[in-house]
């Protein structure tokens, strides 16, 4: 599990086709909407109070486009990457729309706190299930001025929060800590609890976003095998996703930039107990006739 990206698309921006591999991604839409397509043919349009879990497994390329806005506003949403466990990441891809409407909604005895259960539980609400392969806990959290919002998390699960508005006290024993505005916190693994709270003269409610994840105990790595150092090799399995696909595969109902990436070299260094790889490719857009051509390089580390 890795922290969440908070996004903003502006009008013109977007993220164009781009690949996916041994992983699931959770978006969360705040404000706007996003379309989205890849090349298996499969599209669709989540809202704000939307979310898109989407199972990349043996490997996916799609593109997230923003809507145009009639006011022109920005479309703001929340992305989380999550890990998947050995045995699952070449399984088949797989998306899983989850609507404002589906989102179960738990409230405190004394009304002061309101949880979307997005995915887990909280005061004696269960999200729905079977939206992710890998255990993750997602909820969106608002506590009134007053208000304490207390609730067990899974032992030992890495856990952190990350502040959307105005800012919350963390408390642990006799120990507190106030977390501003957009600022992640992350959560000790020995603890089986979070206690945030926001003070009464406070003039406003606060808003932050809980995320927990079973660990895994696994190298962020592609698959391990004896070949998996050869340069060649992590050539064939970074871009096999992407050239494997073609442009004519794809059904849209408006234009969508295109983009093709081809290795070019590739280098490997040892230092320790890690070895990095470092792969230079060139990619390749276009878009109403016009082409761009970007030479670009992706690092990774693997342990020996």
């Amino acid at each position: 599990m890795t922290p969440q990206d908070h996004f903003t698309i502006a009008p013109g921006a977007g993220f164009p086709d781009h690949p996916h591999r041994g992983q699931e991604t959770i978006t969360y839409l705040l404000s706007g909407a996003v379309d989205h397509e890849d090349f298996a043919g499969n599209k669709g349009t989540i809202h704000a109070g939307d979310l898109q879990f989407m199972t990349a497994g043996r490997g996916i390329v799609h593109a997230e486009m923003p809507a145009q806005n009639p006011d022109g506003s920005a479309n703001i949403g929340m992305q989380l990457w999550v890990d998947l466990p050995a045995q699952l990441k070449d399984c088949e891809p797989r998306y899983r729309d989850l609507r404002a409407a589906e989102i179960p909604v738990a409230k405190s005895e004394d009304g002061k706190v309101e949880v979307k259960v997005i995915s887990g539980r909280a005061y004696g609400v269960d999200s729905l299930q079977e939206l992710a392969y890998t255990p993750v806990w997602l909820l969106d959290v608002r506590v009134q001025p007053g208000g304490t919002f207390n609730t067990p998390l899974p032992h030992k699960w890495n856990a952190f929060i990350y502040t959307l508005s105005n800012s919350i006290n963390l408390s642990s024993g006799s120990t507190s800590r106030t977390i501003p505005q957009y600022h992640n916190a992350v959560l000790e693994q020995e603890g089986d609890s979070i206690v945030a709270s926001v003070p009464e003269s406070a003039d406003k409610e606060s808003r932050f976003i809980l995320v927990a994840g079973m660990p895994l105990n696994q190298p962020v790595s592609f698959p391990v095998s004896s070949q998996i150092f050869d340069p060649s090799n992590i050539l064939s399995r970074l871009f096999n996703t992407v050239l494997s696909f073609k442009p004519a595969q794809r059904v849209s109902t408006r234009q969508w930039p295109t983009t093709k990436a081809t290795p070019t070299a590739s280098s490997v260094l040892r230092t320790g107990s890690q070895r990095l790889v470092r792969v230079w490719y060139t990619r390749n857009f276009s878009f109403n006739d016009i082409n761009v051509q970007c030479k670009s390089t992706e690092s990774l580390i693997f342990p020996l």
